[in-house]
């Protein structure tokens, strides 16, 4: 919760959150309440390599 003792009184900051529904903007591992798609926890170039290495599999068995 975000101290709004600075402005005015009777005044709420333009930019106050007392809630705490700011979402983050990613990265947190794909809290449930965080917007964040799921982290696999594999960089992208481990996924490629693997997506590459499923493909050929499937050509050479077709």
């Amino acid at each position: 919760m975000r101290d709004d003792r600075s402005a005015a009184p009777g005044v709420r900051r333009l930019n106050a959150d007392p809630a705490g529904t700011r979402l983050p903007v990613g990265g947190d591992g794909g809290a449930p309440d965080s917007g964040a798609p799921p982290s696999t926890g594999l960089p992208a170039p481990v996924l490629l390599l693997y997506a590459i290495g499923i493909t050929g599999l499937a050509f050479i068995a077709a």
